[in-house]
Parts: C-alpha cells; sequence; structure tokens
C-alpha cells in the first residue's frame, strides 16, 4: 500500500476521523493556551511567579496521570473508555478555568489547572495508542503523524485568534 493509498484510507476511516477531530481540537487547545495563558492572567493581576506555579501544577499532574492511565491501557486495552474520559474531563475542567481565574486566587485557579492537566495532557498518549488500532494496517507514521502534524498547525492558529481576543 502507497503513501498515498493509506492516506486516503485513513480519512474514509470514520473512527479515525473522529479521534483525529478530538485530537486535533485538544492538542491544538493545549498547545494554543501554553502560549497565551500569561494574556489571560494578566487580566486578573496574576504574578509571573503564580502563572509559573500554575503552569508546574497542570504539567506535573498531567505527566503523572499519563503514566497512570498508560498502565491501565496496557492492562486493560481499554482506549476509547480513556479517550472519552480525556475529552470530557478536559472540556469540563477547561471550563471551571471560567470560574477560577477571575477570583484571582493562585491556589483556587493551580488546582483547576491540576484537574485540567490531569484531563488534557493524556491525550496525546491514548491517541497515538488508539489511532495505532483504529487505523491498522495503515502503518502508525502515518496516522500519527498526520495527527500530529494538522493539530500543530491548528493550535498556532488558535494561539494567534486566542492572542488577538486578549
Amino acid at each position: 500500500m502507497g503513501m498515498f493509498e493509506s492516506i486516503q484510507k485513513l480519512f474514509k476511516n470514520r473512527n479515525y476521523m473522529y479521534l483525529f477531530l478530538a485530537f486535533n481540537f485538544l492538542y491544538g487547545l493545549q498547545s494554543a493556551i501554553a502560549g497565551v495563558i500569561s494574556s489571560f492572567t494578566e487580566l486578573y493581576h496574576y504574578k509571573s511567579s503564580d502563572i509559573s506555579i500554575i503552569c508546574m501544577v497542570f504539567m506535573l499532574a498531567g505527566i503523572f496521570n499519563s503514566f497512570f492511565i498508560g498502565v491501565l491501557l496496557d492492562k486493560y486495552q481499554c482506549y476509547k473508555k480513556a479517550h472519552m474520559f480525556v475529552c470530557i474531563g478536559s472540556v469540563v475542567t477547561l471550563s471551571l478555568s471560567a470560574v477560577g481565574l477571575p477570583t484571582g486566587n493562585t491556589l483556587v485557579e493551580a488546582a483547576i489547572m491540576m484537574l485540567t492537566g490531569v484531563a488534557i495532557i493524556p491525550n496525546t498518549p491514548i491517541s497515538f495508542s488508539l489511532a495505532a488500532e483504529v487505523s491498522h494496517p495503515v502503518p502508525e507514521s502515518y496516522s500519527i503523524g498526520i495527527m500530529l502534524c494538522s493539530a500543530q498547525l491548528f493550535g498556532f492558529i488558535l494561539g494567534l485568534g486566542l492572542s488577538a481576543i486578549c
């Protein structure tokens, strides 16, 4: 199977397309937020040190949960359930920031971003594993590469849009 045939097969695969769209949205959003978080927090008078703490908590919680979910995926092979958890959890926890940011309280926003990190960061390993499952026999390098490339582009465009809004 050639490269163009493989790519064509991917975009005809309904399950891959659902995963592709969800991954693009979440990964792009994660990338965009990382680039413009200071613009959002500046409005509520957070200091640079507060932003650093919030981002550190976000990353550490997400990395820890990625390992935890990785163990569960190895043991139970529950890719779709894990992906649903990530998608729903990301929407809910990101929505909480609309409540947490205006408080100006670093601990409140750090707790919210901890939950957001737990939900959104495992999107990458879960989606890569699920992509390999739903896109078989297309090589993983195509299915994952297309998802990652388009998500980076979406994140860049979303970041520009969010910067303009701020």
